[in-house]
């Protein structure tokens, strides 16, 4: 089995204006995976990666900014997760490899579960 491909990829805005019903913005801090699950919803995202490698081999993880005007999504509702995976493991493996790019607390509750 081949060693997931993990890497830093800078985006202006972790925020995206959203048309689901469940949120008015989503947060997805990464992009791919390392599970290829069959059932999986998320895959589409590949073509906008550009990598070659198959979905399930790569994780490419979203550095941003500060954001500009938080007062902006004051009482807006933000959907985190819309299309990234749930699972624990990746949360783990992020944590370990960039643990200057996480928060403290955040990564602390991660690494603990």
């Amino acid at each position: 089995m081949m060693e997931t491909i993990i890497k830093e990829i800078e985006t202006k805005n972790v925020l995206t204006k959203s048309n689901l019903p469940v949120g008015d913005y989503s947060v997805n801090p990464y992009v791919g995976c390392t599970h290829a699950c069959k059932y999986c919803y998320a895959d589409f995202m590949k073509r906008f990666t550009h990598h070659p490698e198959p979905w399930g081999d790569f994780l490419d993880v979203k550095i941003w900014p500060e954001i500009k005007n938080p007062q902006k999504y004051a009482g807006k509702e933000v959907f985190f997760g819309s299309v990234t995976d749930p699972y624990v493991l990746i949360l783990s493996i992020i944590v370990d490899r960039f643990p200057s790019r996480i928060q403290r607390p955040y990564a602390t509750s991660c690494k603990d579960w």
